[in-house]
């Protein structure tokens, strides 16, 4: 799984994080400023687009949680091998430990480290 922005991300933790963002699939994830939009931020096989268009999720990053938008394509289980996979790297672990939220509900606690 390729993942862009972590060292960003580990840095932003450091300094006070105040708004980060994620888009990803089963492909990879780049992690990114929130003051970018998702829909305006992907890579080759990795594209949020509104009205599910994309081939990806988009989430929110936050200390203590991840908050991912809903995607008709994308089922809790499909969501959760995802988020499984982006966890056995070590891209997140700045993080912490975090709640994997899709359609407000919590899939998982993401522990780290």
């Amino acid at each position: 799984m390729n993942i862009t922005g972590s060292d960003e991300l580990t840095e932003a933790t450091t300094t006070g994080l105040v708004d980060w963002e994620m888009v990803f699939n089963e492909r990879g994830a780049i992690i990114f400023d929130g003051r970018f939009q998702h829909s305006d931020t992907g890579s080759p096989g990795i594209a949020y687009k509104d009205n599910y268009a994309g081939n990806a999720l988009a989430a929110m990053l936050r200390m203590g949680s991840i908050e991912i938008r809903f995607h008709k394509n994308f089922s809790d289980a499909r969501v959760t091998e995802i988020m499984n996979s982006i966890q056995a790297t070590d891209a997140l672990n700045s993080l912490g430990a975090c709640d994997v939220i899709y359609q407000g509900r919590k899939l998982f606690t993401m522990m780290v480290g």
